[in-house]
C-alpha cells in the first residue's frame, strides 16, 4: 500500500494537483490538514480537520484506519498539541486508546518519523513551509508484510519545471 501524506498547505490548491499527478499508482492520498479548501478542491484526498477548518463541520478532526495489517489514527494535531512546544503524549495516548500501532498528524509543521511508546509518529511536515526551516515537504508511506516504511520527499522538487497551477 502506497500513502501520500501532506499538511499544512494553507490554501495552496497546487500542491493537491502536482502530487496526485506525481504519484498515479498511489492507493491512499491524506491530507492532515489546514489545507482550507472547499471539499470540491479535495476530491481524492481523506482529510481531516486543523485550526483552519476548526469550525467547519465537512472534515472529521480525526479518523481511524486500517491500513494493511496496521491501525492509524489520523489527526492534525492541534487539539493535542502546541504547534510551538509539540509534547505529543496526548495524542499518543489517544492512538494508544483507540488500538492504533500508527499515528499519522500535521500541525507541527515538522518532518517527524519515530517510534514512542510503541506508536510510529509519522509527520509529513508541511508543503507551504515548516517551522524548523527545513524546505517545504511531504511524506510517502508504504505498507506491506514487511512493515511500514517512510519516506521525507522535497516538494520543490515537483514544483521545477511544472508551471500548471492546477
Amino acid at each position: 500500500m502506497k500513502i501520500i501524506a501532506l499538511s499544512d498547505s494553507n490554501g495552496h490548491l497546487r500542491p493537491l494537483h502536482l502530487l496526485r499527478q506525481a504519484y498515479p499508482d498511489a492507493d491512499l492520498f491524506l491530507h492532515l490538514g489546514n489545507h482550507g479548501l472547499a471539499p470540491r478542491d479535495t476530491e481524492g484526498y481523506v482529510c481531516v480537520a486543523g485550526n483552519i477548518e476548526k469550525d467547519d463541520d465537512v472534515y472529521p478532526v480525526y479518523r481511524v484506519m486500517e491500513l494493511g495489517s496496521h491501525k492509524a489514527f489520523i489527526a492534525h494535531g492541534n487539539t493535542f498539541f502546541n504547534s510551538n512546544n509539540p509534547d505529543y503524549k496526548a495524542i499518543i495516548d489517544v492512538a494508544k486508546n483507540m488500538g492504533c500501532d500508527i499515528c499519522i498528524f500535521g500541525h507541527a509543521r515538522i518532518y517527524l518519523d519515530e517510534t514512542v511508546d510503541g506508536i510510529r509518529l509519522l509527520n509529513p511536515g508541511s508543503v507551504f513551509k515548516n517551522r524548523d526551516n527545513t524546505p517545504p515537504c511531504y511524506m510517502v508511506i508504504e505498507i506491506d508484510e514487511n512493515g511500514v516504511n517512510a519516506k521525507r520527499m522535497d516538494y520543490q522538487s515537483l514544483t521545477r519545471g511544472n508551471k500548471d497551477e492546477g
